[in-house]
């Protein structure tokens, strides 16, 4: 059974190692071991985690399965895209299950937990960048009723990648 929790500094160690092992799971087999180590070393180390975590801007769900996290979701809270013209929008910055969970609903109860949110919180629009090399992620949001909506640039270390900008309004 997965359960849906907010992560808290507790989970600093544990959710550091499922940030980095998810993310190296979707992207080290189509880009280049410094890039993935530098954008790694920056963005998943505890300091930068608990800085998220501290932060009330920040969400970060986790799910947990027989007591170990399986996957996680950070939401930003009024982060804006020039592409996503609503007046209090949310960010999903990061969405990852581990792959030894996929097929098993945990994405599906994440992406549920995300919406119970932005209704809760009272946001009218939720968005997100999703590298173009990734169909599967694109078919999954747009299961959910996200469309594109534009583009940015995603910078993996010395890479710049273009990410598609996926939207999804909400009325209340």
């Amino acid at each position: 059974m997965t359960s849906i929790r907010l992560a808290t500094v507790d989970d600093i160690k544990e959710l550091a190692n499922l940030c980095e092992q998810t993310f190296r799971q979707a992207f080290a087999s189509d880009n280049a071991a410094d890039d993935m180590d530098a954008y790694c070393d920056h963005h998943f180390s505890d300091e930068q985690l608990k800085k998220e975590l501290e932060d009330p801007k920040v969400i970060t769900l986790v799910a947990v399965v027989q007591g170990m996290l399986a996957g996680y979701v950070q939401l930003v809270l009024n982060h804006s895209h020039s592409a996503v013209d609503v007046a209090h929008p949310m960010e999903i910055k990061r969405f990852y299950i581990e792959q030894n969970y996929y097929g098993q609903g945990i994405a599906q109860q994440l992406m549920t937990a995300v919406l119970e949110e932005a209704e809760r919180l009272r946001v009218d629009g939720i968005w997100l960048g999703v590298w173009e090399h990734n169909p599967r992620a694109i078919r999954f949001y747009e299961k959910f009723g996200f469309s594109e909506a534009g583009e940015h640039t995603f910078r993996l270390g010395e890479d710049v990648q273009r990410d598609l900008i996926m939207a999804k309004l909400i009325t209340h």
